[in-house]
């Protein structure tokens, strides 16, 4: 073994599953499969966002939810936010062998030097084989819940790490 083989490291796929992104979301981000279950689109969906890949936000779009601005909206949601960690709080169905299914989840981000979520329920459809984003109704936080993070506070991202050398 070289040294070259033991310090080569896949990066871990940006919708926290641990694996590697190319055999994780990048296949799905290319169109080469499609998602198994609601809760695999739904991952690849954020890892679309994390990569600035629209055209699979817009192939997994249900095509009854299409209009004339997605392409715009979606631009705006990748260029102006940097997306930091994915949490699933629950999935309702959405298995290999149902037609629909809901997941439940936060998506924390940074926008104009700050950190935000986006707590969403979203709805999907599987329609001949392929599972589509259809709707999410979004949790607004209560306006009383300020996250303060200090220098030497764990991140929030879940990695361990004080949030000054993670994120901050």
């Amino acid at each position: 073994m070289t040294n070259e083989t033991l310090t080569t490291e896949k990066p871990a796929c940006y919708c926290g599953s641990k694996s590697p992104f190319l055999s994780c979301c990048q296949p799905l981000l290319t169109g080469a499969v499609h998602a198994e279950t609601a809760e695999q689109l739904m991952r690849s969906r954020y890892s679309a966002f994390c990569t600035g890949n629209d055209s699979h936000l817009i192939r997994t779009l249900h095509p009854d939810q299409h209009h004339h601005d997605d392409v715009k909206t979606i631009e705006e949601g990748i260029i102006h936010r940097h997306w930091v960690f994915l949490s699933i709080i629950s999935t309702s169905q959405g298995k290999k062998t149902d037609d629909e299914g809901t997941v439940e989840f936060i998506a924390r981000f940074k926008h104009n030097d700050s950190f935000h979520q986006h707590h969403e329920l979203s709805t999907f459809v599987k329609e001949e084989g392929q599972w589509f984003y259809v709707s999410g109704e979004i949790y607004e936080p209560p306006k009383t819940l300020a996250i303060k993070l200090g220098r030497n506070t764990n991140c929030w991202c879940g990695s361990g790490k004080k949030f000054k050398k993670c994120h901050g």
